[in-house]
This record gives C-alpha cells, sequence and structure tokens, in this order.
C-alpha cells in the first residue's frame, strides 16, 4: 500500500509586501560628504553617478600602485615620502586629464588616433605619448627659432587634438611632416583607411595640419 500526499498552495497578492520587498531588495547605501543645498550641493543621482564612475578613477590608482612604478623608495623621513606621494597624485591626475581631454576631442572630432590594435577613439595617455617617440628638435642658437623635424601627420594630429600651444607658438617652426607609421604596418594601413573617411576630416585644424 502507498501513500500519496498532496500540497494545495494558495498564494495571495499582496501589493505593499510587494512594493516592501522591491523597496528594501533596491536600497544601496551610499555616504558622501556633499551637501544637499548649497555650494557644491549633489542630488542623490548625482552621488550614485559620482559613484558608478570612480572605476576610471581606481583604474588610474591602479597604476600608481603597481610596485615596479612606485618601488623603491630610497627616501628616510615621512615628509619626504609624503612629499614624493604627492608628486606621483599630481602626476596622476596630469595624465587623467590628457587622457580624457583627448578623448572628450576625438568623440566632438569623429576622429581616430594610432592604438596598440589598429585605430581607436578612446586612447590611453600612454598610447598618446608612445605617438611623440622619435621627434627631433633643432635650436640654431640662442633667440633662434626652433624647428621640429622628423615629426609624422599622425604626431602633428595628437598636438592638434590636445590643442598644444606649441603649435601657434611663434618660435617654433615644422618640417613637413613624414608619413605615419609604415607602409607594410597593419595598425598603420587601418588608421589610414579610417583617416580618410570623410566624417573623419578635421574642420578645426590650425594651419599646416590637414
Amino acid at each position: 500500500m502507498e501513500t500519496f500526499w498532496r500540497v494545495q498552495v494558495e498564494i495571495d497578492d499582496d501589493p505593499q509586501i510587494l512594493e516592501e520587498l522591491v523597496f528594501r531588495e533596491s536600497c544601496y547605501v551610499l555616504v558622501t560628504t556633499l551637501p544637499r543645498e548649497g555650494a557644491g550641493a549633489a542630488t542623490d543621482e548625482d552621488v550614485f553617478d559620482y559613484y558608478r564612475e570612480q572605476n576610471a578613477v581606481e583604474g588610474a590608482f591602479r597604476w600608481a600602485k603597481n610596485p615596479l612604478v612606485v618601488a623603491p623608495v630610497f627616501l628616510k623621513t615621512n615628509e619626504r615620502i609624503a612629499a614624493l606621494a604627492l608628486v606621483y597624485v599630481l602626476a596622476l591626475m596630469t595624465y587623467a586629464l590628457i587622457q580624457r581631454h583627448a578623448r572628450t576631442r576625438l568623440a566632438s572630432m569623429g576622429a581616430v588616433v594610432p592604438g596598440n590594435r589598429g585605430v581607436t577613439k578612446t586612447p590611453t595617455a600612454e598610447v598618446l605619448f608612445r605617438l611623440f617617440h622619435g621627434i627631433d628638435v633643432v635650436r640654431s642658437g640662442p633667440g633662434e627659432p626652433v624647428t621640429v623635424t622628423r615629426i609624422t601627420q599622425s604626431q602633428l594630429d595628437a598636438l592638434q587634438i590636445l590643442e598644444h600651444p606649441i603649435l601657434e607658438h611663434p618660435c617654433v617652426r615644422f618640417n613637413a611632416p613624414r608619413e605615419s607609421g609604415r607602409p607594410r604596418d597593419k595598425a598603420y594601413e587601418n588608421w589610414k583607411r579610417d583617416r580618410e573617411r570623410p566624417q573623419q576630416a578635421y574642420s578645426d585644424s590650425p594651419p599646416g595640419i590637414p
């Protein structure tokens, strides 16, 4: 003889309990010193957006925490160690601002630059710095204009993207730019193809830069 049990379940819909459960599970606590009113005030949405953007800051500090970059530190006093840390933070801030400015400019111009793999519209500051490898500067004598030689077109474009004041400096002259990259370089070919598209054309270039 076998015994079978049958379970009958009745579910009542209670909107209030459901709403409380959703509210409790949707709650995310963030603590901030930003005021709700007055100077520097921020809404709840602003605070949450700041929190979501912290990954960009943490990514930059990951570079500073690398032991191969920071260590070794040959300093003996706490004051000098703190001063060195401040220099690193200021350098990191400059690095991040250059990167943000370049990406904002590229987005507004609809342009790209050579990257690690082909071309990119979101280069890191390290990629931008690497673009300037191989530039020579010639100075004839005291008070004479400085001539920038062995510069490529992509390097001139990068200076224009960064809005570098050297482009408008009266005492700096640029030789005719060389063609960027090597014809057999796949990354160069990708960059050249994308740059020749009509939508990639620069519209606010300084004199001498297409």
